[in-house]
């Protein structure tokens, strides 16, 4: 006898299919399914052999009336219980729930972390364009004022217009005073010639 409460459907089913190897070529019915399961009831039974019946493979031959449930093992049931049975296609079926509803709690983690940097960039940006729109500004101010004359160089470029000035009255300066010398030298000269001269015929 088995306590069903503490199988799963799976391994019931299972049990009921071993049942049925054991009897060889003969056919159990829901009583004898009672007797290993003393809890189960008839809709129970009838459950659990109609999912059997609509197994693919056909693990085992399945007669079923409105008063009773019949089963008998086939070709297939010895195979089908050797691979696992219904025990390993319920753990398959768990493992891949387990592996889908772990991806889905990490796309939903995925996609609550996007939202909230999302939500940190809406908060952030208009601060970050500020800036970017100040630093902007600024560097165009400094390259407007870069191509424009510094208070420096202005007053450098003066003083140099102001020495040139300078320089030329000097070298103006100093051609007209070379002139007046040489002019004072011509008639030093012309004097000492000619008066000579004129003394002579004074005399």
């Amino acid at each position: 006898m088995e306590e069903i409460k503490k199988h799963t459907e799976g391994e019931v089913k299972d049990i009921i299919l071993k049942h049925a190897l054991e009897k060889s070529n003969k056919t159990i019915s829901a009583r004898e399914i009672k007797i290993i399961f003393p809890g189960i009831t008839f809709e129970e039974i009838q459950f659990l052999l109609e999912k059997m019946q609509n197994t693919v493979d056909k693990v085992a031959d399945v007669r079923i009336s409105k008063t009773n449930c019949f089963l008998i093992a086939n070709e297939i049931t010895n195979q089908f219980l050797t691979q696992g049975g219904f025990s390993k296609i319920e753990k398959d079926a768990a493992e891949q729930e387990k592996k889908r509803a772990h991806k889905e709690h990490l796309e939903l983690e995925g996609s609550i972390t996007s939202l909230r940097l999302n939500k940190c960039k809406l908060k952030t940006f208009p601060w970050f364009f500020s800036f970017a729109l100040i630093g902007a500004g600024l560097s165009v101010y400094n390259f407007i004022q870069s191509l424009r004359p510094t208070k420096t160089a202005i007053q450098h470029s003066e003083r140099l217009e102001k020495m040139q000035a300078e320089i030329e009255t000097l070298h103006t300066y100093i051609s007209l005073q070379k002139n007046q010398d040489s002019l004072q030298s011509t008639k030093v000269l012309y004097e000492n010639t000619y008066t000579p001269t004129l003394k002579s015929k004074g005399e």
